[in-house]
C-alpha cells in the first residue's frame, strides 16, 4: 500500500559479487533506489486515489521502448489495466529501469496540477552477504522505511520525531556537596509524530572540562522495558571539592517507536548544561538550609504541573530542613503570607507553590523565611520571587 517504484543493478541479487553493472571490485549488489508519491491529485477517470501513481512498469536495459507506440503503451498501462496497474518485475533483472506514471488528468489551458515525489535508497549491509542471506529483502525494507518517512515528514510539515524536552536543571551547594534537582516536564511531553508521551528516563552527566563526560545517574520508568529503577528528581554529588569547577547536564530520553523504525531519542547535553562551584551557593545557617532556585522566576520551566493538590505552577524548594519543622514566609513588612508544615523523616526538602494562605498568587519581591524545628530553634533567610 505504499506504492514504491524501485530498481537495483544485479544479475542475481542472491549472490554477492554477481553484479555486472557495479563499479566496485569485487562486484556487489547492495543498494536499492526508489521513488514514492508524496502528494498527487486523484485521476480524472476516478480509478486512482490521491497520493499514489496510476501505473508502474519495469523493463531491462536492452528492451527500452523503441517506438512512440511502445512508450504510450508503458504510459497508459494503468489506464488500460486498472485491475492490475503495477506491472511485476521481469523474471531476469539485469540493469533494469522503472517508470512511474500519474494520470490521466484533464487540464484546462493555463491550469496545472502538482505532483511531489521523494527518492531514496535502501541498503543491505555487508554482513548479509557474508552470511549468505538474501540482500534483496533487507534492501527493500530499508528503502521502504526511508521513503515512508519522507512522505510522513512532508505530511507533518517536516516535523519529525523528537526527544523529550531537556529538563530544567537547578542546584544549590553545601560544603563539598552539590545538590542537583530538576522538574518533570519531560515526563508528560508529547511526541509530535505519534502524539504519545513516550518518555522513558533520565541520564545525569558530569564533566570537569566540558569535553569528557561521566554518567552519574541513569534512572527510568518501571515498565516492561529498560532498567526499571524508578524515577527521581534530585541527586547529591559528594565527589566534589570546594573551589573546584564542575559541569552538569541532565538528558531525558524516550523509548523510541519500533513500529516506525525509530530508536530511542535523547535530549542534548548542551540544552541545560550548568557550571557549578561548591561553597558558592545560597547557603545559610552553617550550610544546613538552602533555598533554590534563588532568585525564583515564575516564567521559567521549573514549576509544577497544576493539579488539585498544587493549583499553582510555581515551585521553590527549602532544602536541608529538619524532618519535623514549620516554614513561615513573610513580606519585608512582616506580614505572614504562608506557612508550610514539614513532617517527613525521609526527605529534607519542602516546596512552596507561591500561594498565600488565602490561595492568592504572591507578587514579585523579596521575602523572608523562618524555619522552626519542634524544639523552637529558628533559622531566618531571604529569597527573591519574580513574576
Amino acid at each position: 500500500d505504499v506504492y514504491i517504484s524501485y530498481m537495483f543493478d544485479a544479475n542475481n541479487p542472491n549472490i554477492p559479487g554477481d553484479d555486472t553493472g557495479g563499479w566496485k571490485t569485487p562486484k556487489e549488489s547492495k543498494a536499492f533506489f526508489g521513488t514514492i508519491t508524496v502528494s498527487s491529485p486523484p485521476t480524472t477517470d476516478g480509478y486512482f486515489k490521491e497520493n499514489q501513481p496510476s501505473a508502474h512498469v519495469w523493463w531491462d536495459w536492452d528492451s527500452d521502448p523503441s517506438s512512440s507506440q511502445e512508450i504510450y503503451d508503458y504510459l497508459s498501462w494503468g489506464h488500460n489495466n486498472p485491475l492490475d496497474p503495477y506491472r511485476q518485475l521481469t523474471p531476469s533483472p539485469h540493469d533494469y529501469r522503472y517508470l512511474a506514471v500519474w494520470g490521466p488528468y484533464d487540464i484546462e489551458p493555463n491550469e496545472s496540477i502538482t505532483i511531489r515525489l521523494a527518492t531514496g535508497l535502501g541498503y543491505a549491509p555487508q554482513e548479509y552477504f557474508d552470511n549468505q542471506e538474501h540482500p534483496l529483502d533487507i534492501g527493500i525494507q530499508g528503502l521502504k522505511k526511508n521513503l515512508v518517512w519522507a512522505k510522513k515528514l512532508y505530511q507533518t510539515d517536516w516535523v519529525g520525531p523528537e526527544a523529550p524536552p531537556a529538563p530544567s536543571l537547578n542546584y544549590f551547594t553545601r560544603t563539598n556537596e552539590i545538590f542537583l534537582l530538576w522538574d518533570d516536564a519531560a515526563e508528560t511531553a508529547l511526541d509530535p509524530i505519534t502524539g504519545i508521551a513516550d518518555f522513558e528516563g533520565y541520564r545525569l552527566w558530569k564533566s570537569i572540562d566540558n569535553v569528557n563526560w561521566e554518567l552519574l545517574l541513569h534512572v527510568d520508568l518501571v515498565n516492561d522495558i529498560g532498567r526499571n529503577t524508578g524515577i527521581v528528581h534530585e541527586y547529591i554529588d559528594y565527589a566534589v571539592q570546594n573551589g573546584y569547577n564542575y559541569f552538569y547536564a541532565l538528558t531525558a530520553y524516550d523509548r523510541g517507536e519500533p513500529y516506525l523504525g525509530v530508536g530511542s531519542l535523547e535530549s542534548s547535553r548542551t540544552a541545560n548544561r550548568i557550571y557549578v562551584t561548591p561553597a558558592r551557593g545560597t547557603d545559610c545557617w552553617s550550610n544546613k538550609i538552602s533555598v533554590a532556585p534563588n532568585p525564583y522566576y515564575a516564567s521559567a520551566p521549573w514549576n509544577y504541573t497544576p493539579s488539585s493538590r498544587h493549583p499553582s505552577e510555581d515551585r521553590i524548594g527549602f532544602f536541608g530542613i529538619p524532618e519535623y519543622s514549620d516554614i513561615y514566609i513573610y513580606t519585608l513588612s512582616g506580614t505572614n503570607v504562608a506557612k508550610i508544615e514539614h513532617r517527613d523523616p525521609t526527605a529534607g526538602v519542602a516546596y512552596w507553590d507561591g500561594l498565600s494562605k488565602k490561595m492568592y498568587s504572591v507578587v514579585s519581591g523579596v521575602y523572608i523565611y523562618v524555619v522552626e524545628d519542634r524544639n523552637g530553634n529558628k533559622v531566618r533567610g531571604k529569597f527573591v520571587f519574580v513574576r
